[in-house]
């Protein structure tokens, strides 16, 4: 669809929607900074923002992007006046190809493989590393829905009469001095919820006599300014209804910066203590009276932090079942001056027992201290010859690994190669090192439980032959995770050769199974709400690089040969850990290079498709449930591919 470019164009506007795929954006003229803003909702209330970079003369310019939902309406928008052209249209599967393959041949052949072998995410992934690289397409903003449908009033409405109608008590603000702001007053009067009263709070010691008025009553903390949708209340009511055993309630929502323009959507994941912990991602929420006063109320010593405080203690005394995430965006806040981080890792520190300190990325880092002396962990690395590969990642564990307690198990598969039949045979007069024969079919799984049985350590590593250490310390910081008793595996962060993001967590339903959280984002990007950065819990981490307690692993027979002998056997492994009550947690602060799929990207057999085929159906009929829904990923974000955006 064509137009002149103006301040504001409509390139597309189709009432059914656009179904999703690739697109093309050509612009040729004069203009300065664009926006495409993308409206994937018929009623056009909830848009994503493509930041197009400035350029004084455009040429003929191309722009692609992948949209992973159905969209309505394509808006293009321009800082400053341009003059010129604009087409937007569909990109078939053949030009997808042929554009990539005049990029880069053997990635776009490999592209094309994945996606006729069914492997459509790792398609997906290759096509946008070539095509439409980040940061380009960073999720900018979208509308909060402010009303709620027929059928929503209905479904809320059943929740309301099958329990009790919640009171609530809104409070605004500790320590400013600063009176409720007029607009927030005005949003709290626009509720469709009538049972609240609204209470000031200057101070902490105001916020703790609110606690003892509400008397039972839920206590609704927003920041000086934020403004509730008018539907929130009786969205939190509804929950609060369904659920009455709850302690605290949050929602989504966006931060509204600078002039109030650029919105910056925070479509949270469901309960998550280390992320908390990290960095305050619930930030307003409802917390019943009584379950804070049983926590001790708020303290006033944490000054600034009073609210984080409160909500760490009653969450920590309350449980992971006495957390809810309302997955609607219910306020709009504005841009808040820089949390008080040092009095955040003070409270961390105290819950957890742990050290806490705020990083140089304004987060906090909580690092788990070890015994004295440290466990021995016992490194498996199956290996088949690639002699390249094995050695440095031999040179790493043994040689700039900064632990003083370590085994390696090299499980040969079948080495046959001279050189590297010499380095085995070599490597093993260091005593950490022993090199177990495995020979047959390669079987991940199998391999790795086999060794297992002989490791003497009370911690395995799983950590494949295309693994190089990059910093020293990052053994202990993944030992002192995996120690906790709440925790089965633990994970690191991943980076290709190139520097981009290879792992970052799994998230599980990406393309349909699992994939990988912020996949080819650049290594120092944030990413989405700043998870990137941050220690958290994820359903699972990927077994290139993974620790888990020998106990835990045996308490769940290891990993599943006879279902997963190759792929989605670490993901099978961390959900029935979870499945026992045992977290997976990824850090930032254990960083890797990972020279993904080296030893076996070329192993197109039909017989491994066949397979591959085979063990994707087991997962998705053993794991349905965390495929639909996974808790650590919000159900608006895509699940097309691995960007993290909506």
């Amino acid at each position: 669809m064509r137009g002149c470019l103006g301040t504001r164009i409509e390139l597309a506007d189709a009432p059914k929607g656009l179904a999703p795929g690739w697109f093309v954006l050509e612009l040729s003229g004069r203009c300065g900074a664009a926006s495409l803003l993308v409206a994937h909702d018929a009623a056009c209330e909830a848009w994503v923002e493509y930041p197009l970079p400035a350029s004084a003369e455009i040429g003929a310019r191309r722009h692609m992007l992948r949209v992973g939902e159905r969209f309505y309406r394509a808006r293009l928008t321009f800082a400053e006046g341009p003059a010129g052209t604009a087409r937007l249209a569909r990109v078939s599967a053949a030009r997808l190809a042929l554009l990539a393959a005049k990029q880069a041949p053997a990635e776009a052949l490999r592209a094309v493989w994945w996606r006729v072998t069914g492997k459509k995410i790792r398609a997906r992934n290759r096509f946008l590393r070539l095509l439409a690289p980040l940061p380009r397409f960073d999720f900018r903003g979208c509308a909060a829905k402010r009303h709620d449908s027929a059928q929503d009033l209905r479904e809320i409405g059943i929740r309301l009469n099958a329990g009790e109608w919640p009171q609530f008590t809104v409070c605004v603000g500790i320590g400013d001095g600063e009176a409720v702001a007029a607009n927030t007053e005005q949003s709290v009067q626009a509720q469709q919820y009538e049972d609240w009263t609204l209470a000031p709070i200057v101070s902490t010691s105001a916020l703790n006599a609110a606690l003892e008025r509400a008397g039972g009553r839920w206590l609704v903390h927003l920041a000086n300014g934020e403004q509730l949708q008018p539907n929130a209340l009786l969205r939190l009511a509804a929950e609060i209804a369904a659920t009455p055993e709850a302690a605290l309630l949050y929602w989504d929502d966006i931060i509204v910066r600078g002039d109030g323009l650029v919105r910056a959507p925070r479509l949270k994941p469901d309960w998550n203590a280390d992320l908390q912990w990290a960095q305050d991602y619930v930030g307003s929420a409802a917390v019943s009276s009584s379950h804070a006063l049983a926590a001790g109320g708020a303290d006033a010593s944490a000054g600034r932090a009073a609210w984080f405080d409160l909500v760490v203690r009653a969450t920590a005394a309350a449980g992971t079942d006495g957390v809810r995430h309302v997955p609607h965006v219910l306020s709009h806040r504005p841009a808040q001056a820089s949390a008080d981080v040092e009095a955040h890792a003070r409270c961390v520190a105290r819950v957890t027992g742990a050290a806490a300190t705020p990083d140089a990325n304004g987060h906090v880092r909580v690092t788990w201290p070890l015994p004295d002396p440290p466990p021995l962990v016992s490194f498996i690395v199956p290996t088949r010859d690639r002699l390249d590969l094995l050695r440095p990642c031999m040179e790493g564990l043994l040689r700039r690994t900064d632990y003083p307690a370590i085994e390696v198990l090299i499980a040969d598969n079948g080495s046959c190669r001279r050189p590297t039949r010499a380095y085995l045979e070599s490597i093993t007069l260091d005593t950490r090192v022993r090199v177990v024969p495995c020979p047959g079919d390669f079987n991940f799984a199998a391999i790795n439980n086999r060794v297992a049985g002989l490791a003497r350590g009370d911690v395995l590593g799983f950590i494949n032959n295309d693994i190089e250490v990059m910093a020293p310390d990052w053994l202990r910081e993944m030992v002192g995770h995996v120690l906790r008793l709440d925790v089965g595996a633990v994970g690191a962060k991943l980076l290709y050769p190139g520097g981009l993001v290879q792992h970052a967590g799994v998230i599980v339903g990406l393309g349909g199974l699992a994939g990988h959280a912020h996949r080819l984002y650049p290594a120092e990007h944030p990413g989405y709400m700043e998870r990137l950065a941050c220690t958290q819990v994820f359903s699972a981490v990927t077994a290139a690089c993974l620790l888990v307690r020998r106990a835990a692993f045996h308490e769940v027979a290891g990993f599943d040969a006879a279902a997963f002998p190759v792929a989605y056997n670490d993901v099978d492994l961390c959900l029935r850990l979870g499945a026992r009550g045992l977290k997976t947690v990824w850090t930032p602060y254990a960083v890797l290079r990972h020279k993904e799929t080296a030893t076996r990207e070329r192993d197109y057999a039909s017989a491994r498709l066949v397979q591959y085929q085979r063990e994707s159906a087991a997962f998705r009929e053993r794991w349905g449930r965390v495929i639909a829904h996974d808790p650590h990923y919000h159900p608006r974000l895509t699940r097309a591919d691995e960007s993290f955006l909506p």
